[in-house]
Parts: structure tokens; sequence; C-alpha cells
């Protein structure tokens, strides 16, 4: 059963819909840019998913632009380095199965910059593996550990990142739709579409979405996915000290 986040939690997060990245920050000011952007360069020494990205490569403000879902993918790399990407994403769905697992299904594709070109397509899908029950579990009741893919693709190739955290979450009282946040998500490259890039090795992933109640646009998105890239792996917990 979906419970709502209490208000100070609500306040103290809502500097994620906000697009912030206070961690990234502190680990030294890290070059920014858009997730698309950088999968239209393919990622450092690598050549473009395709050429019509090259437009996409102007920075995202970070302020508020309304009830949007924001997402960041801090990218950490050899010798310290560091960059924060950001994405704001046009599309949001939820359900809630038979059994109580809520899946959230965010979307965004990008329109081709050359005429011809295959757009860019994004989706984020969280799952949910564990709810917290009030009174038996020390966990807050609006939290649930989740498991988080982020696929990417231009329609010839791609590659799909997968990884597990926190996340917490609002339901309307209508039950309409779904406010929440991702918190520290690391993620890594589990499968591949024809080949398609990595674009990174090892990133963190948090953001706010506002979803709507939608299980069939739920259900043909992760049916598409599916289609592209096989099944998603069972998920691994990480093993302590890794």
């Amino acid at each position: 059963m979906l419970r709502r986040e209490t208000s100070a939690r609500a306040e103290a997060r809502s500097a994620l819909q906000c697009g912030t990245s206070a961690r990234a920050e502190a680990r030294g000011s890290p070059a920014r840019g858009s997730l698309a952007a950088l999968a239209g360069t393919g990622g450092p020494g690598r050549a473009t998913l395709t050429a019509a990205l090259a437009a996409l490569a102007a920075l995202m403000a970070a302020g508020c632009g309304g009830r949007s879902s924001r997402f960041e993918v801090v990218d950490y790399r050899a010798a310290g380095q560091v960059s924060a990407y950001h994405e704001a994403f046009e599309e949001a769905y939820y359900r809630v199965t038979a059994g109580g697992d809520v899946d959230v299904v965010l979307r965004r594709v990008h329109d081709p910059a050359v005429a011809g070109g295959p757009p860019l397509t994004q989706v984020i899908h969280v799952h949910s593996i564990w709810t917290s029950i009030p009174g038996t579990t020390v966990a807050e009741s609006a939290q649930i550990n989740g498991t988080v893919s982020y696929f990417i693709t231009d329609g010839g190739s791609g590659a799909a990142f997968e990884g597990a955290g926190s996340v917490f979450f609002r339901r309307s009282r209508d039950g309409t739709e779904l406010t929440g946040e991702v918190e520290r998500v690391f993620l890594t490259p589990q499968r591949r579409l024809n080949g398609g890039q990595a674009l990174f090795t090892r990133a963190e992933l948090s953001g706010a979405f506002v979803a709507k109640r939608d299980p069939q646009r739920v259900v043909r998105i992760l049916n598409e996915t599916q289609r592209l890239f096989g099944p998603v792996p069972r998920y691994q917990p990480p093993m302590a000290g890794g």
C-alpha cells in the first residue's frame, strides 16, 4: 500500500525537484551538461550514437520549471574526474501491480536535429522490490527500495544501465498522481543494443518525478525496452566493501 510522505521529509528533499546537485558540487564542481548531450558525444573518446544529437550540447538550466520530472547523473571516472548531466523527462507514468509492486516509467524522445535522422530515446524505469511496513521495519513509511534501469537508444544502437537505491513517494488523494524522489542509485552498464556505447562505467543517479497513473502506457513502454534490450537481469546486491 502506498503511503503519503511526511511534510518534513518532503521539505527536506524539495531541492531535488529543482535539479540541484549539492553532492556533486561538494566533490569539485563537476562539468555539467545534458544526458542527451553526453549520448550525443558517445562518451569520452567514442564516436556519436547519432550525428543528430550535436544540437543538444547546450547546458540545461538547473532552476525549477514547474511540476516536471528532472534527473541528474554524476559520472565518476578515473583520476577523480567527475561530471554531472541533467535531463528533464516529458513523460512519466506509474502503476501498482496486483502484488503491490510499484513501477514508475519516465521517457523523453529528442527529435533528430538532422532531417531523416533517428530520434534519441531515454527511458528510466523504477521498480519497487521492498516496501517498509510501519511498526515492523525500521524505515520511513514512505520509503521503498527499488531497482532502476536507465535506457538510451537512437533506434539502431543503445545501452542499458542498472542499479538500486531508495525512493520516496507521495500519492495524490485520488490516486491519479505519484510524486517522489530517487536517491543515490549507483548505475553500471549491463545490457547493450547492437554494440551501443556505455556512456559511463560507474555513475550515481538522483532526481524527482511527478508520474500519472497509466498502467497501459507503463506496460507498453516496458515491453518496448524488453524487446530491444532483453529481459531485466536479476538484481544482485553489491558485496560488502564493494
